[in-house]
């Protein structure tokens, strides 16, 4: 007990009993045991007192009252399991002689609906020779009756450590909604579900979606790596029969119309004043002489820019134009109509060093000398 060096003796009612007498003296070290609290008058054992009976049940029981001189023994603390996973009441817990492993998880509250039992490790001392694994895999058919015979016939163990293991902790029959939409998150799945099923028309969708593309990622088995699946949006809401089928765990991504408007802008890079993105029309860029101030530079003799395209097979083209002579009156409108994302980028051309600024998306972004 906590105070056994300090006091011997106590002063209690008539009416107590060894768990009154345990509370008066500071409660059990964590050495002391629990489970077997020994009520001595004078040389004899009136009885052996579980406290785990109120402490995990609540159960008092008839437990005898004590009387003058009475001793009340806390021996050393017995074989000890842990019990941690999908418990209720994961903890380190005393054994009372012979327990299985039913016993040991009811000690711990019982399982979590969230817990498999078709993986319940148990991990186990031999003893003074080396540390094991074992496994129980309960019945895969949900038969109650033959689970329970394999938790009561699985015997525990001094220093077993019991461990019950989750579930997947993500829903298999699931179909999750993302992006430019009215209520994303996640929906339920049902056999032979399609895309207007979870979006049914442009209510379910925000205010101007981009119209003719958007993306199912699918998780294709067995190792569940995604893939991108692409169609038209407007073509599936207009045609429910034409909607892509959907299949569990897929995510439906729709997007904003401005990632994917075409003639939104133009980038201008390299040698100018302010590079960067210019909205122009859907029609066709017209360089003038009020387009000098945003790309001459002092020093810079603009001979041939580049273009850089990029082609509706995904590819790109570079081309280069005289831009000075755009400039003067010479118009070279068939390289700048409308194509989406064109890019110019004009270079610096000193002698015969030609030193054209890097425009890519890299780390460092500057000039680079050819040779």
């Amino acid at each position: 007990m906590e105070k056994w060096a300090a006091l011997v003796a106590y002063d209690v009612s008539s009416l107590s009993t060894p768990l009154n007498a345990l509370f008066a003296a500071g409660g059990v070290t964590p050495k002391g045991s629990l489970r077997s609290l020994k009520h001595y008058r004078g040389n004899k054992l009136i009885e052996a007192v579980d406290a785990y009976d109120l402490l995990l049940h609540g159960v008092n029981g008839d437990l005898q009252r004590l009387e003058n001189g009475d001793t009340l023994l806390v021996p050393p603390i017995g074989p000890q399991i842990s019990v941690d996973g999908m418990v209720r009441r994961p903890a380190i817990y005393e054994l009372h002689g012979d327990t299985s492993l039913a016993d040991a998880l009811e000690l711990a509250g019982g399982i979590l609906p969230t817990a498999t039992l078709r993986h319940v490790e148990v991990q186990r001392v031999d003893a003074h020779e080396k540390r094991t694994m074992l496994s129980l895999n309960l019945s895969a058919d949900n038969n109650s009756g033959s689970d329970e015979k394999q938790l009561n016939s699985f015997s525990i163990h001094d220093g077993d450590e019991v461990h019950i293991f989750p579930i997947a902790p993500y829903n298999q029959d699931a179909i999750y909604l993302q992006g430019h939409v009215l209520r994303p998150g996640r929906y339920s799945y049902s056999s032979g579900m399609k895309l207007t099923d979870v979006v049914g028309s442009y209510g379910d969708l925000l205010p101007e979606p981009a119209p003719h593309y958007a993306e199912i990622i699918r998780l294709k088995a067995p190792d569940f790596r995604p893939t991108v699946e692409s169609f038209d949006l407007s073509a599936a809401l207009a045609n429910p029969a034409s909607a892509p089928k959907l299949n569990p765990l897929d995510t439906i991504r729709v997007f904003q119309p401005l990632r994917f408007r075409t003639g939104a802008g133009r980038v201008i890079g390299g040698q100018v004043r302010a590079p960067g993105q210019y909205p122009t029309s859907d029609k066709c860029i017209c360089v003038t002489r009020s387009f000098w101030p945003a790309v001459s530079l002092p020093m810079l003799r603009l001979i041939r820019p580049q273009i850089f395209r990029t082609q509706p097979n995904g590819t790109m083209k570079i081309f280069s134009v005289n831009l000075r002579d755009a400039l003067g009156g010479k118009s070279h409108r068939q390289h700048f109509c409308y194509n989406p994302r064109p890019a110019l980028d004009s270079q610096e051309y000193r002698g015969k060093s030609i030193r054209p600024p890097c425009t890519s998306k890299v780390k460092w972004l500057g000039p680079g000398a050819i040779r």
